[in-house]
């Protein structure tokens, strides 16, 4: 994840990039980690200690109501989703949450490419594309091409790409950053 170096996550006057990363250091570089157990000391006696399946938990209940609320439908029933996304965030075991996410909610096992053939681009056939993080390879490696101000390659892609999950997903994160930016703009930061 590399969050505030990306440009379309920057805001350049914020004041909030003065302070560190809200427990990066504290949860060892690990603070999004559904099992973690952690301690940020900068907290207020009583809050100190973060347990994230809690926290993972009072997020997911207020989306699942958000998102019933914007679909006209009651939301009472949020126990039936949130306490069997607890269950699994409770397991230290990553691919025994994956199973369990796959069992509990009948859904279909993580594809890291169905949205680039979905969107009709070609597939990544670099021979260092299985590495572990290797997107953040690629990542840095865009990022070195344009600070030496080489255009980056341009990927071709077909006209499914406009009809595709993948363009759906980034122009909702367009918008959603404009929207951001005008309500910050709006409070002054």
């Amino acid at each position: 994840f590399s969050g505030l170096m990306e440009d379309f996550n920057a805001l350049p006057e914020s004041r909030g990039k003065a302070l560190p990363p809200a427990g990066h250091l504290q949860a060892l570089a690990r603070p999004d980690a559904p099992d973690g157990l952690w301690r940020d000391d900068r907290l207020k006696p009583g809050y100190r200690d973060i347990v994230n399946r809690n926290r993972f938990a009072s997020a997911a209940r207020k989306i699942y109501r958000y998102l019933r609320v914007y679909l006209g439908k009651p939301f009472t029933d949020d126990e039936l989703i949130v306490e069997p996304l607890a269950r699994i965030w409770g397991s230290p075991a990553r691919d025994e949450r994956i199973a369990d996410y796959l069992i509990e909610f009948g859904v279909e096992p993580w594809d890291k490419e169905l949205w680039r053939r979905e969107a009709g681009a070609p597939g990544d056939d670099s021979p260092l594309a299985g590495l572990r993080h290797y997107d953040k390879l690629a990542w840095a490696k865009a990022e070195l091409t344009r600070a030496f101000a080489r255009e980056p390659d341009a990927i071709q892609v077909g006209s499914a790409f406009y009809s595709s999950h993948l363009y759906r997903w980034n122009e909702a994160a367009i918008e959603h950053k404009k929207r951001a930016l005008s309500a910050l703009e709006r409070e002054g930061l």
